[in-house]
């Protein structure tokens, strides 16, 4: 195996930061209407709108601790890696992959829709979330590893798309961008 400096990451670092700034000084998006002043529909503190919407802030919840659990088991991905004599090119490999896996779902969330409800494919996240570690657990070899990121498809693919659709669809107009802020 070779090593060679990293010289071209920072001027690509830069590049690609330039790339983003210039796409995002000439985004325009046209804001939606601000929503009609009358009291079942204005803007609420965060206490409040978790306790007008308590069912959102055990979505808040739980989104907290699976994808806290996630982002902890991601962590020592790379002692699991090395305990199995693999190393940082494999984990690379396995992040890449983790990530492809979550834009089909993302993609065709829409459709998945229109055969289960919004309820069930949280379900489907929560399990998936659950099987992602009970593989870890047993992993023995990196092929158990890439199986952890095909699984990837049915919890961050599934569990961000549904959380927003929620947010969409089940709080007022005036605190949906409230609510998003809170999911994140």
């Amino acid at each position: 195996m070779t090593h060679r400096a990293p010289t071209l990451v920072i001027p690509l670092f830069l590049v690609f930061n330039a790339l983003t700034a210039v796409a995002v000084a000439t985004f325009r998006y046209p804001m939606p209407p601000l929503p009609s002043q009358n009291t079942s529909c204005k803007p609420v503190s965060h206490r409040e709108l978790l306790k007008k919407y308590p069912t959102f802030f055990l979505l808040i919840l739980g989104w907290g601790l699976l994808f806290g659990s996630h982002n902890t088991s991601g962590t020592y991905l790379i002692h699991v890696l090395r305990k199995m004599g693999e190393g940082e090119s494999l984990l690379g490999i396995l992040v890449a992959v983790s990530v492809l896996m979550e834009f089909p779902s993302m993609w065709a969330f829409r459709s998945m829709l229109q055969k289960k409800s919004l309820r069930f494919w949280f379900c489907v996240s929560g399990v998936a979330y659950i099987l992602r570690h009970v593989v870890l657990l047993v992993a023995r070899r990196p092929v158990f590893l890439f199986l952890l990121a095909i699984i990837q498809f049915f919890e961050t693919g599934i569990l961000v798309p549904a959380t927003s659709l929620y947010v969409v669809r089940y709080l007022d107009p005036a605190n949906q961008a409230k609510g998003q802020s809170l999911m994140s």
